[in-house]
C-alpha cells in the first residue's frame, strides 16, 4: 500500500499541528482511501511511499498540503491531490486550458468517491469550497460535472480516460 510521510515546511507551530492532522487523517483513513481510489477508477498508484510536505498551499507534485484549513478539508484536499497524483500518467487531448480539463476528469470521479466514501453532503460541501478557492476554474468544472447523473459521469469518465 502506497505510505505518506508528513512533514512540516517549517518549525512554525501552525505547520506543526498540521502535519499531526495529516498523519490522524492518514493513519484512520489512509487505507480505505487508496483501495477506493484504485478500485473505482481502475488504474494503480506507481509509488510506493510519498513524502507530503504540510505548508500554505496545496498541490500534487510534488505532494504539498495546506496546513490552515479544517480537518474536513485537510481530508478532502489529501484526496483530491492523491487524485492528480494517480493520473498524472493519463494522457489527455491538448487542450487551451489544462487546468479547467484536469479538474473536469479529476471532479467526474472525486465527487462519486467521495459520496462513497463519505456521503454526498461531504461531497457537496467540498465542491463549495473548491469553488469559493479558485472560481473561475472549480465553478466551470463542478457545474459541468454536477449537470450529470452518476452512471453520466461513469460515463464520461470512461470515454475520457480511455483517449
Amino acid at each position: 500500500m502506497l505510505d505518506i510521510k508528513f512533514s512540516g515546511k517549517t518549525d512554525k507551530p501552525e505547520l506543526n499541528n498540521g502535519v499531526g492532522e495529516y498523519i490522524a487523517i492518514w493513519e484512520k483513513e489512509g487505507e480505505k482511501i487508496i483501495k477506493a481510489l484504485e478500485k473505482m477508477s481502475g488504474l494503480r498508484f506507481k509509488e510506493n511511499n510519498i513524502i507530503a510536505t504540510i505548508s500554505e498551499t496545496s498541490f500534487s507534485h510534488p505532494l504539498t498540503l495546506k496546513a490552515s484549513i479544517s480537518k474536513e478539508r485537510k481530508l478532502a484536499t489529501l484526496i483530491h491531490e492523491l487524485i492528480h497524483i494517480l493520473f498524472n500518467d493519463i494522457k489527455l487531448p491538448k487542450i487551451e486550458d489544462s487546468s479547467l480539463e484536469i479538474h473536469k476528469l479529476i471532479y467526474l470521479f472525486q465527487y462519486d468517491v467521495f459520496t462513497k466514501l463519505y456521503g454526498e453532503d461531504f461531497a457537496i460541501r467540498n465542491a463549495k469550497a473548491d469553488i469559493k478557492y479558485r472560481p473561475r476554474v472549480h465553478k466551470l468544472a463542478w457545474d459541468w460535472v454536477l449537470s450529470f447523473s452518476k452512471e453520466e459521469r461513469a460515463e464520461k469518465f470512461k470515454e475520457i480516460t480511455s483517449r
